[in-house]
Parts: C-alpha cells; sequence; structure tokens
C-alpha cells in the first residue's frame, strides 16, 4: 500500500523527526554527563558522533548536531587501509579493530536513547488519548475542584502540573495545605490525580471501611506486587497472615527479643564500620547502614546463625532496594505495558528472591521435618525457637492450608517483612545520624548521659522499661522523623464502592478516585512545631515532662515516638498506621544507644537536604559521615545482662 506524503507518510515522516531530536538531545545529555563526546568513526560525508552531540552534549563538551544529518566539515579523514582512522578532533588514534567497537557502542548507545525517546513520546500521547481508552478505568473529577501546580497559560496544564508537583512534592503539599476548608486536586507523575482532602475532613477519612476506601488496594498498586512479587497470592487477602503476625506477634514478643537485638548490633557494627580507634573512617550510610539493618532484624526474623549469612542479608537488601525502585518506574509506566516493561523492570528483586530462598529453604524445611516429626518446634537443646520464621510455620500448621505450608510461601511472607523493615529502617537510623552530626555536639553528649544513666539504673539489661528511662533518646527520632518522614501525602486511598463515596462537605468522588490527606505541611507547621525547620532533638522529651508535670499522662504518652495522631503522620494514619512501628522504634533505639557509646563523629559543615521522588522523602543517598571507634566503650555493652 503507498501511503499520500501528505497523509500518513508525512504524519510518520514528521514523528520519525521528532523522535530524531529527542533521541539526539538525550545521547547528547549522556555525552554531556560524562563530560566528553562519544569519539566515534568519521567517514567521509558521514555523521559526527563526537564532542557533545545535540543540545545535550554542548554541556560537557563542543556542541555537536544531530546523529542523522550533520556531516563532517573537519580534515579529510585516511584511507580506510591505513592502521589508524581519523576521529572527530583530527587526531589519527585508533585502529579499524578499534574503531568498529567503537561504531558498535555507538549503535548501542544511540538504539537505547531511540527507545527512550519512543516511550517518552507513547507515554505522552498515552496520557493525552488515556480519557478515550476502552481498557482504562479512569475516574472523573469533579472540575471545579483548584488543581495544585497549574500555571497561567500553560499548555496541557495536567501534565505539566504532574512534572512540578513530581519534582517538588514539598512545594506541592504547601500549596495544597493553604486550601484549609476545601478539597483540592493535586496530579502526581505516578499516581495520577490525588483528591487531598482538607484537614477538618481527616477523622472522616480515616473512619471509612476497606468496602469504601481501600488501603489494601493502594499497597497493592504502590508496590505494584502484582508484578514485584513472584508470587501475588502472598497479598491476595485484605489482612495477610503475616500482617496478623506483626500486629500480634512481633508486637507482643519485642520486648523478649530486645537482648537478643542487642547482642546482634554489636556484631553487625563492628562488622562493617569497624573497630579502627585511631583514624576517623567515611562512610555513606545509605550504602552501609540497609547492611547492618539487615542482619540485625533477620536475627528477630529467622534467628542465628540465619541472620549470620552474607548471601541471604545481602539478598533481602537487593530485594527491598529493587522493589521500591522498580514500583515507582512501573507505576511511571503505561498500564498496557506493564506486564512487558515488568520482565526487565524487577529483575533485581528476583534475583534476590531466588537467592534469599535458596540459602532459607534448608533451614525451612529442616524446621518443618522437625515439627512433624517431634510436634515440640523445639531444638535438640530443648530451646523452643522464638522468631517470625517460626510464627509463620507454626499458623500455616494451624490454618491446614497446603498452599500455607508451602516453603516458598512461608519464605516469601519472611521476605515480604524484611522489605518493610530494611528501607524504612535504614532511612530511619540514618536521618537521626545525619541530623545529630550537623548540629551541636552537646546534643550527643546528653543523649550518652542518659543512655548510660539508663543502663547503670537496670542493670545493664535491654528492656521496655530501660528504653522508657530515656525519653531524650525516644525524641530524637520523632523530631527526626518529623523533619524528615518518607511520608508526604499520607494514607492514599482508592474510592472501591460502585456508587463512589461523598464527603461532609458534599464533595461527591466515583469509583476509581485517589484521596488522601496531607503529611509534610502538617508536619513543618509553625503553630503546631514552633521553629519547625529546626533540628531541635528535645523538642518531644519537653513536652513530655510538661505533661508529666501536669498530670496529662494521655498528653505525655501522645509525645512518644509510636504514638499517631492527627498532627503527626509520620507513621501513617488512623488503624492503618505501620503495625511493625513498635519492633522498628525499639530496635533503632538500641542501635543508636550503640553507635553513640562506642564511636565518635566529627561534625558536618551543614545537614545534607534530603532529596523526594514522586511522594516519598528519602535521605541523601551519597552522604557521608567520619566517624572513629572510641578507645574506651562509655558502657561495656557486651558485658549488658541478657533477660526481660
Amino acid at each position: 500500500m503507498r501511503y499520500s506524503a501528505t497523509g500518513t507518510g508525512a504524519i510518520s515522516s514528521g514523528l520519525f523527526r521528532v523522535l530524531d531530536s529527542i533521541g539526539t538531545v538525550m545521547l547528547g545529555a549522556y555525552s554531556g554527563v560524562l563530560g566528553r563526546g562519544s569519539r566515534s568513526v568519521v567517514e567521509p560525508g558521514g555523521w559526527v558522533g563526537g564532542r557533545g552531540l545535540g543540545i545535550g552534549g554542548g554541556i560537557g563538551g563542543r556542541t555537536g548536531a544531530s546523529i542523522y544529518d550533520r556531516r563532517y566539515r573537519g580534515p579529510r579523514p585516511a584511507p580506510r587501509n591505513t592502521e589508524s582512522i581519523w576521529c572527530a578532533d583530527g587526531n589519527s588514534v585508533k585502529s579499524d579493530d578499534m574503531a568498529i567497537l567503537d561504531m558498535s557502542a555507538d549503535a548501542l548507545l544511540r538504539a537505547a536513547a531511540l527507545v527512550v525517546a519512543l516511550f517518552v513520546v507513547g507515554s505522552v500521547l498515552y496520557e493525552v488519548l488515556r480519557p478515550k481508552l476502552p481498557f482504562e478505568v479512569r475516574a472523573k473529577y469533579p472540575k471545579h475542584l483548584p488543581v495544585i501546580g497549574t500555571r497561567k497559560g500553560d499548555w496541557f496544564p495536567q501534565l505539566q502540573a504532574r512534572w512540578r508537583n513530581s519534582q517538588d512534592i514539598r512545594q506541592a503539599t504547601e500549596e495544597a495545605y493553604q486550601y484549609r476548608d476545601e478539597a483540592c486536586l493535586m496530579p502526581i507523575l505516578d499516581m495520577g490525580n490525588v483528591v487531598i482532602l482538607p484537614p477538618t475532613e481527616v477523622a472522616w477519612f480515616q473512619d471509612q471501611p476497606e468496602s469504601d476506601l481501600s488501603a489494601h488496594i493502594h499497597q497493592l498498586n504502590a508496590f505494584q506486587l502484582n508484578f514485584t512479587l513472584t508470587d501475588p497470592r502472598l497479598v491476595e487477602e485484605t489482612q495477610p497472615i503475616h500482617q496478623i503476625l506483626i500486629n500480634s506477634t512481633l508486637t507482643r514478643e519485642t520486648n523478649n527479643l530486645l537482648p537478643a537485638l542487642a547482642d546482634e548490633i554489636s556484631r553487625a557494627v563492628r562488622d562493617v564500620w569497624g573497630t579502627d580507634t585511631d583514624n576517623f573512617k567515611e562512610l555513606c550510610l545509605m550504602d552501609d547502614m540497609p547492611d547492618v539493618v539487615g542482619q540485625v532484624v533477620n536475627r528477630a526474623f529467622v534467628g542465628a546463625p540465619n541472620c549470620h549469612n552474607k548471601t541471604l542479608v545481602n539478598s533481602a537488601v537487593t530485594f527491598a532496594r529493587g522493589l521500591g525502585f522498580t514500583s515507582v518506574l512501573l507505576r511511571c509506566t503505561p498500564v498496557v505495558l506493564r506486564p512487558l516493561a515488568s520482565l526487565i523492570m524487577t529483575l533485581p528483586q528476583k534475583i534476590g528472591t531466588r537467592r534469599f530462598f535458596r540459602e532459607l529453604r534448608p533451614e525451612v524445611h529442616r524446621r518443618i521435618q522437625e515439627l512433624y516429626v517431634k510436634q515440640t518446634g523445639k531444638t535438640e537443646n530443648g530451646r523452643k525457637y522464638n522468631d517470625f520464621l517460626q510464627w509463620t510455620i507454626d499458623a500455616a500448621v494451624q490454618s491446614g492450608d497446603p498452599y500455607m505450608m508451602k516453603p516458598d510461601t512461608i519464605m516469601g511472607r519472611v521476605l515480604l517483612l524484611n522489605f518493610v523493615s530494611i528501607h524504612t529502617s535504614s532511612f530511619a537510623i540514618t536521618h537521626a545520624l545525619l541530623d545529630l552530626a550537623a548540629n551541636s555536639p552537646d546534643y550527643i553528649e546528653e543523649l550518652r548521659a542518659e543512655i548510660v544513666a539508663g543502663l547503670e539504673k537496670h542493670g545493664g539489661e535491654w528492656n521496655k522499661r530501660t528504653l522508657g528511662d530515656m525519653p531524650k533518646l525516644d525524641s530524637v527520632f520523632r523530631e527526626s522523623q518529623r523533619m524528615n518522614s518518607i511520608v508526604t501525602v499520607a494514607s492514599p486511598k482508592p474510592v472501591c464502592n460502585p456508587e463512589g463515596v461523598t464527603t461532609p462537605s458534599g464533595l461527591h468522588l466515583p469509583y476509581g478516585a485517589y484521596i488522601g490527606i496531607l503529611s509534610y505541611p502538617i508536619l513543618h507547621d509553625p503553630v503546631l512545631y514552633p521553629e519547625p525547620e529546626t533540628f531541635r532533638p528535645f523538642r518531644f522529651a519537653e513536652r513530655r515532662e510538661e505533661a508529666d508535670q501536669q498530670g496529662l499522662k494521655m498528653e505525655k504518652a501522645r509525645q512518644g515516638w509510636i504514638s499517631v495522631t492527627k498532627t503527626y503522620t509520620a507513621f501513617g494514619t488512623g488503624r492503618h498506621a505501620c503495625p511493625g512501628r513498635f519492633f522498628a522504634a525499639n530496635m533503632l533505639k538500641v542501635m543508636l544507644a550503640y553507635l553513640l557509646l562506642h564511636y565518635d563523629f566529627e561534625k558536618l559543615p551543614q545537614r545534607p537536604r534530603s532529596p523526594t521522588y514522586s511522594v516519598s522523602l528519602v535521605p541523601p543517598l551519597k552522604a557521608t559521615i567520619r566517624f572513629k571507634r572510641r578507645k574506651e566503650p562509655l558502657y561495656k555493652w557486651d558485658t549488658a545482662k541478657v533477660g526481660s
């Protein structure tokens, strides 16, 4: 079939030129980042592939030209039968074999740039055409809602608002916070449109049943669990067994686990941080703290010596990192492309899953066999296992469900718990260390004095009573999380009622609409928290003391780190607040105590700013601190008593 030059052929030609331009800019930007162009072969009258390509290449090298159109204007190249070949800068430095390799590398780079360009153009077209696609369920939002992030004169204002809001979610939430008595619409790149309710309707939002506003479906969407898990059946139920175990058994057993966690913290920190007492050492927190946290939490999840298996711990860390990053990429990918894109995007966590299962499988088989043979769940020396793995096996036996008894199902639940524990706990301890290192050293000295006094009072035992006598340590984490909470938009949920829902103000939102409440601007409200941008580590300890002096027991309890209120949403809100926060908070306080008692820190000139990705605020990924181990610890941790 022949296409008219003024019809489809012209459209195709125009689209190809657009892709050419985008590909050129992207390839040039890549070259610019490297600080040089891609030095490539030049044929007589051929294209130039060196010294910066297109607009972006001018950043890192000389401004170049389109990879398709620009003709070579430099010196005449040497004949091809010589041993050298002329490059874009006129120097004869490469052999024919090297030139062929260069050509291959450039071809791959151009192909990659073209794929990215196709993806960008396709995504934009998809968003423009999305309302008319028959396979898309897209909620129709009320048109009168103010739209956050739009600017006067914008082309495609919703698309531009999505980009702006996703680039700076802090600014977007602050803008939305100005609407104190009415809802507004916040477009977000990887979530679509989210209706932000005003503070006056937070209580209504928290009280809605799962059948109307579903936190479970949001979790499936947020982490793209149908693609990122090797077995999505693990999260089919609204209340899966691992979540029930976190709410009940893990929380109840935290106090009994603390001595073992304290022992593991000592071992893990020595392994990763070292024991040099003479020289300061520099460490990238987000590179190394996940390994420490991974080893420590697995003491409670799979027990010792399994938590000392470096391959198992590294696999869990790989899975946790991969799932979080991949879920963002998949949310940005058009729905119709996700099944295909996920095959490549999910490779890191699938590799991590396979390795984790391989390392843990012998232990699972041994425990199941032991359980069936002895019906005791005890080891050879009679000590009952007290870890999440054993609790999961026990729950599976009680259920009588063959699927729950499968080793892969049991290990999958343990791995899921690793995901929710490792990345959030690594964020929290990293933020706390950066905040303390960037502020007055007097804060660290006050904390050390409190920790030593608490341990001496309780005979060196780590338990809830000991931690209860360390209000400043608790306050440091609550203040650090107030300033750096990963949550900027709290508890977004989709409307699951086919008839939609109606807010107290009369706003009707249809099936499929997303609703959320603000977190970041509330945590930074100067009315609620004076000097909100100043790190005041003992802010909540002071409030706690004031409430205690006035006999206000409930108000005193509200100042604790794990307390969730309408004005403190770092752990989420309402009944859907983080269920594992009791375990995580106790473990992290013991970890920070160990670090402060055994290491000295150089003061940071300033606190590195925390970046945002979509609606999440995360620690600066390359931030470092300098430290060295103390010659004499302030408290002999390794002789601390083990008990409850």
